[in-house]
């Protein structure tokens, strides 16, 4: 972080924090008290700038069930930085797991129902850049997959001058074996100290602001990866047919379906999916893989193995000539190797459900289809 971001630094920021996250009395339900005494500890072992290291503890609160703790660092994160990606979502999943149901209710919100919105062949195609978006924000914190990445406008510099003083780059031989590293290690420790902070920057002409990409994704990460290959071609086979999601006559939510597909398509078919909703049910739910709309509508019935699930995680009744029918199913069973690739895919996405600003209208820009 550069300097103007640490007013509060040193000697009274900690102050300010032992007062915050350790002074005051813990008193909401849900953490055990061994749990509260572990995060004071490790609270007191953190230096006050050491955003990483408050993030992983964040992460650890979230691991244990304490979403208060979860809240309590990732508002001391965004304090700092206000731009930290990953702190902003982990608060919002925090904000979802303390809100009671009732206080939902008092809201006014019902649960938003995307199934009537323009989708797929009613929208648009992403565009190159927003594929890059979602690569980077789907990129795991240990990525198998060697990535190939650009770094540009010096920015490889530019991080090393923002880490001096930090742990791990104070030496030279430190800032030599960063420089060492394989572009895919190095992307992974720019994001886990500075979230997204070097990834793109705004510069300021005539003709209005101009946002500058200076690290640029180039392949997919496994996420993505998985996606194209293990979840993208069941699904096109059994349920984007010319009689249901392939055919936007016929669902309002439709899916691309070409034999070549562009990797523009691919990637619009992922946000589609990413987006829709039925209800309050999700067709990827992060929180909870397994109550996924893209497994439980791809059985007839749905199988005991699900757990108790009502009636909303089955696929409705569709259309066929005069009548209603049952749909034929994708799965045969919860041993079905198509079924075990997605839940094995949603089950490696972060439960942090991202927020890609991206929007599909016709009216966005990008490309038309």
């Amino acid at each position: 972080m550069n300097g103007s971001k640490w007013v509060l630094g040193g000697r009274w920021l900690g102050v300010v924090l032992a007062t915050v996250l350790v002074g005051l009395p813990l008193v909401w339900a849900g953490p055990s008290d061994d749990v509260q005494t572990e995060y004071a500890q490790r609270v007191a072992r953190l230096k006050p700038g050491d955003l990483a290291g408050h993030y992983d503890l964040a992460l650890w609160c979230k691991a244990q069930g304490a979403y208060e703790l979860v809240r309590k660092q990732c508002t001391l994160i965004l304090a700092q930085d206000g731009d930290h990606e990953q702190a902003k979502l982990l608060l919002k999943l925090a904000m979802r797991h303390l809100r009671a149901p009732e206080e939902t209710e008092r809201s006014g919100e019902p649960p938003r129902d995307t199934s009537g919105e323009q989708f797929g062949l009613l929208g648009r195609i992403i565009s190159d850049e927003e594929i890059r978006r979602i690569r980077w924000m789907e990129m795991l914190n240990e990525e198998p997959r060697p990535l190939s990445i650009q770094f540009k406008s010096k920015v490889i510099q530019r991080f090393l001058e923002a880490m001096e003083g930090t742990a791990g780059f104070t030496t030279r031989q430190e800032r030599r074996d960063f420089l060492r590293l394989k572009p895919t290690e190095k992307l992974q420790l720019i994001r886990k100290y500075t979230s997204d902070r070097f990834r793109t920057r705004v510069l300021q002409r005539d003709t209005g602001d101009q946002v500058i990409e200076d690290i640029i994704i180039k392949t997919d990460p496994k996420r993505m990866a998985d996606f194209e290959r293990r979840v993208l071609p069941p699904v096109l086979a059994g349920c984007a047919t010319s009689n249901c999601h392939g055919n936007p006559e016929k669902s309002r939510f439709t899916l691309y379906t070409d034999r070549v597909m562009s990797k523009n398509k691919v990637y619009t078919n992922y946000l589609i999916m990413h987006r829709y909703r039925v209800g309050d049910q999700r067709l990827i739910n992060r929180d909870s893989p397994l109550k996924s709309l893209l497994l439980t509508y791809g059985f007839r019935e749905l199988p005991a193995a699900l757990g108790n699930l009502d009636s909303s995680y089955k696929h409705p009744r569709v259309l066929l000539g005069p009548k209603k029918v049952e749909i034929k199913p994708i799965f045969r069973g919860v041993d079905d190797p198509k079924y075990q690739a997605i839940r094995e895919w949603l089950e490696s996405l972060s439960a942090l459900e991202p927020d890609y600003g991206i929007s599909l209208s016709p009216s966005a820009a990008g490309p038309r289809p």
